[in-house]
């Protein structure tokens, strides 16, 4: 059965230079799952060059305009900018 999972690419507290290696291994040991890296374009491509993962068939990513920093305030993000939901930064 294939599953698909939207991933926070820019969450935590260092973003793609974490989350991007942390995909590809979960990707390695499931053969089954495929991911949905939602984040900005550049970094996110960018650390999939790092990693020599360009390609991967079973990753996409969704670009984001904008994200919500950790340090904003997401009351005030929501109400003063059009951001999807699935672009917020994790404040966690």
């Amino acid at each position: 059965m294939k599953t698909v999972i939207a991933v926070d690419a820019m969450g935590g507290d260092h973003g793609p230079s974490v989350t991007v290696p942390a995909c590809l291994d979960f990707l390695a040991s499931n053969p089954e799952a495929e991911l949905l890296l939602v984040g900005l374009r550049e970094p996110l491509e960018r650390e999939l060059a790092r990693a020599h993962a360009t390609r991967e068939p079973r990753l996409t990513i969704v670009a984001a305009t904008e994200v919500v920093g950790m340090d904003e305030d997401v009351r005030t993000a929501i109400r003063t900018r059009s951001i999807p939901r699935c672009a917020w930064r994790s404040t966690s």
